[in-house]
């Protein structure tokens, strides 16, 4: 409940007096929590029974003509009846509530010219707001009317049939959530209204309906939805003609319009944003419309016929999302699935669309030049159907960016950002995953593409880079309990501030996986891993590129002890040409350093630090080294050495050494 201070009764004796010459307020307020109270007490600055009332009907009976009667919040039980011109003003609440207390009337039953009613919520009548005989230059705007018989009517009276007295003109309707009434607006003698911003759905009957003389009304921005008929205009006498419909979204009705008398559902193509995004104005969106756009203009090459009558909308308006195999257009991406067939293709165009997609059907979901999905912090995109395609959009702020649980799964030419995790595929087979980008992320935790129980897939030319400030842990591609999968071409960098750990890959219990072509580097964790397996067998490392992993503790490859058999050839760590290839039982972590211990020795400057290796464990080293590198030292007596950390000393390596010579 909104309250005033008080400053002291000199000031509330002002207020008082601020009133028109008979005496009424100009300002008067109402709070349900002043009921009981005696006429004369002072509240919250104001005096009850003078310019502070419990009840809206009290507050209108007092009020100076042309007043203000602010509502505050609160439950208000009645019926008021409005023969005055006065400003009745809610605070746009959701606690602001009006209900009838004869649901048989109206709650509130106007009629005087220039009455406003604004930020209330409206429920429990025959109408919620009934602009009555004669009625003119009222506005109702900004409220949530809903449960009612009629959501607003506009209700002049007709003297015979060629008689204009009694006519509700001028009104403007703007603004108002109307929805779940039996009708949503109902236009009876009525003309020269504007009914525009309004969105209109969920009423069992229709969204707007005008009857009898209804002419000259302006409908315009409004989004018409979910109702049995969105816009019904009924051939009665005298006819209900010359009223102007466009720019209207008029979707998902049982039956979208209906007109039998002769009206306008569009003006000339004209430039200016329309109500779904496009450049130009012109009719309405419909959601049957089933014409083409083959210019990409945003309007229909088609007019769209209204039923049952001559009028047709020359200027239907199309939207960015389509379906080609049904040559339909839809307002959201979610429509465009919800109505698809297996196999069809959704093509989604310019535009930011802030949506959660959930894809349930073997579809092709494609862009046709720049889409951007916009998360909310949530999953962008999930996938329940086996064999879809997601090609070429652009995905951003979500817990998620692609979420699977099924296969046959097509991931391609995709960006994602600031997306905590971008694609996880979850006990899914059979994928195809090519040319995806995937950076900026700023979580707690945070992971590229994230594989569990995941085979006989191909990845190829992915990019993970660029995570900021991730808290916990920052993983490129984690592989786990997945068997089979090829990886050609794999570029992870800059996983950047993360407090714990960056894994370029984590691989566990993933077996008889093939990785080629594969770059680490930039790695800043506390802890740094290139290519960490746990318990991981079989697998196959070809041509790898780890560098710069700048960590307090890290290594270019690690593996427990729990691994085996697992190849790597043409390994190259650090920032330098070191060329590793080695097969080896368990037990291994290999780290490039470019500083070594300290010796007398002279140095080609290849080191490599190897730890853990145990008994079943041996290793074919291959290093390259320049003329540079060899600089003032004489080839024929360069040997393979290690450095004995006990005797502080560097031992020549005999056991399987081959040093060969190569101009």
């Amino acid at each position: 409940m909104k309250k005033i201070l008080v400053f002291g009764m000199m000031l509330v004796f002002l207020i008082a007096l601020r009133s028109n010459a008979n005496g009424a307020p100009s300002t008067v307020y109402v709070d349900d929590d002043w009921a009981g109270l005696p006429n004369g007490t002072v509240v919250s600055g104001h005096i009850i029974g003078t310019d502070a009332f419990a009840s809206i009907q009290d507050a209108v009976n007092a009020v100076a003509s042309g007043g203000t009667v602010y509502v505050w919040n609160g439950t208000y039980n009645e019926n008021i009846d409005v023969t005055k011109s006065v400003s009745i003003i809610g605070n746009e609440s959701a606690s602001c509530i009006v209900k009838a207390a004869d649901n048989a009337d109206s709650v509130f039953w106007v009629n005087a010219d220039q009455v406003t009613i604004s930020g209330l919520n409206i429920t429990g009548g025959s109408r919620g707001v009934l602009l009555r005989s004669d009625t003119d230059y009222c506005n109702v705007s900004n409220n949530i009317l809903y449960n009612n018989g009629w959501g607003i009517g506009v209700f002049g009276i007709i003297g015979g049939s060629t008689t204009l007295s009694y006519m509700a003109d001028h009104n403007v309707i703007m603004n108002n959530t109307i929805s779940h009434n039996e009708e949503g607006i109902w236009m009876y003698k009525a003309q020269y209204n504007k009914i525009k911003g309004n969105i209109i759905s969920y009423n069992t009957n229709r969204g707007i309906h005008m009857d009898t003389y209804s002419r000259y009304n302006l409908i315009i921005n409004n989004y018409i939805r979910n109702n049995q008929y969105g816009i019904r205009i009924e051939d009665s006498t005298p006819t209900s003609i010359d009223n102007q419909i466009y720019n209207n979204c008029i979707y998902h009705n049982t039956y979208n319009a209906n007109d039998t008398c002769s009206n306008i559902w569009s003006i000339s193509k004209t430039a200016g944003p329309n109500i779904v995004g496009g450049p130009w104005l012109g009719g309405n969106y419909w959601g049957d419309y089933v014409g083409t756009d083959v210019d990409g203009d945003g309007i229909g090459d088609t007019p769209y016929t209204i039923p049952d009558g001559d009028n047709q909308d020359q200027f239907p308006l199309t939207t960015s999302i389509s379906n080609v195999n049904k040559n339909k257009y839809y307002l959201t991406i979610q429509d465009a699935i919800d109505d698809a067939n297996d196999g069809e293709i959704v093509v989604v165009h310019d535009g930011v669309y802030r949506e959660n997609v959930n894809i349930d059907k073997s579809i092709t979901l494609k862009n046709g030049s720049k889409p951007v999905i916009d998360g909310m912090g949530d999953i962008a995109i999930n996938i329940t159907a086996n064999n879809v395609t997601i090609e070429g959009f652009n995905i951003t702020n979500s817990s998620c960016g692609i979420k699977c649980i099924t296969s046959g799964l097509h991931i391609l030419n995709n960006t994602l950002y600031n997306c905590s995790y971008g694609i996880v595929l979850l006990h899914s087979d059979h994928n195809y995953v090519y040319n995806n980008n995937i950076s900026g992320v700023i979580a707690e935790d945070a992971c590229g593409i994230y594989l569990d129980y995941v085979n006989d897939s191909t990845f190829i030319n992915n990019s993970i880079f660029d995570y900021r400030m991730v808290t916990g842990s920052a993983c490129g591609i984690y592989l786990g309990y997945s068997s089979n999968n090829t990886f050609d071409g794999v570029y992870i960098h800059k996983l950047d501030l993360a407090v714990q750990v960056d894994y370029g890959i984590y691989m566990k219990e993933a077996n008889n996986n093939a990785l080629e072509g594969i770059e680490i580097c930039d790695l800043h964790g506390e802890y740094g891993y290139g290519i960490y397996i746990q318990n991981s067998d079989n697998n196959t490392f070809n041509d790898s590129y780890i560098h710069d992993i700048d960590s307090t503790e890290g290594y270019a490859f690690y593996s427990d002890e729990w691994g085996s058999n697992n190849s790597i050839y043409n390994m190259t760590v650090a920032s330098y040409l070191t060329t590793i290839s080695f097969t080896y039982g368990n037990g291994i972590a290999l780290n490039g350093v470019d500083n070594p211990h300290s010796s007398t020795m002279a140095s080609i400057r290849k080191y490599v630090e190897i730890y853990n290796m145990t008994t079943n464990s041996w290793i074919n080293l291959t290093i390259n080294y320049t003329d540079d590198d060899a600089y003032g030292v004489t080839e024929e007596t360069i040997g393979l050495y290690h450095w004995n950390e006990t005797t502080e000393t560097w031992e020549e390596v005999e056991a399987n050494l081959d040093t060969t010579r190569t101009e």
